[in-house]
């Protein structure tokens, strides 16, 4: 018996210790890079400029980065915490990017993850009534205009995912 509820606790371990690290981290892109593009109305590379929590009346409250899984809500759980990350884009590939673009981000144990100084390939979504839905966005909130996902990124030096998506272009001028 003894030896039972030993292997017992050392699969459950296991089983907990592999769950735990794969949702921790995105290692590739769902569904694969055509499916995120063709759902994306925004593709760039940028590199985090600042972290903020939005508030519902849009009061931002500067983070050190999106990892704020110890952090409280303070307008309580009924809708889930916004996120936004400022980014300084270096190369567009799809959509009308500005030089210091927005997007905003709910964040989870699988992402996205956005720390300052981190340059990253971004996947982005325009808002939609639906979205706002599904994300329980307080509908006090005003529309955001970029929205990011979980496993919506890839690190600027993944050169299977840049060669895939091709050479972009620069970021406009607005």
């Amino acid at each position: 018996m003894n030896k039972l509820v030993h292997r017992c606790w050392a699969a459950v371990t296991c089983i907990l210790a592999t769950s735990i690290s794969a949702n921790a981290e995105c290692v590739s892109i769902p569904g694969g890079l055509p499916a995120h593009v063709r759902l994306s109305a925004f593709v760039f590379d940028g590199t985090v400029l600042r972290v903020d929590q939005v508030a519902s009346d849009g009061t931002l409250t500067r983070v050190d980065d999106a990892d704020l899984s110890s952090r409280t809500n303070p307008e309580g759980w009924q809708y889930h915490p916004i996120y936004v990350a400022t980014m300084d884009v270096h190369r567009v590939w799809k959509g009308d990017v500005s030089r210091q673009f927005k997007v905003y981000f709910i964040w989870n144990w699988d992402g996205p993850s956005f720390k300052v100084g981190r340059r990253q390939i971004v996947f982005a979504r325009a808002e939609t009534e639906e979205i706002r839905k599904s994300l329980r966005i307080d509908p006090r909130s005003p529309q955001r205009d970029a929205w990011v996902f979980a496993c919506s990124s890839a690190p600027s030096n993944d050169e299977e995912v840049i060669k895939q998506l091709g050479p972009g272009r620069k970021p406009s001028l607005s």
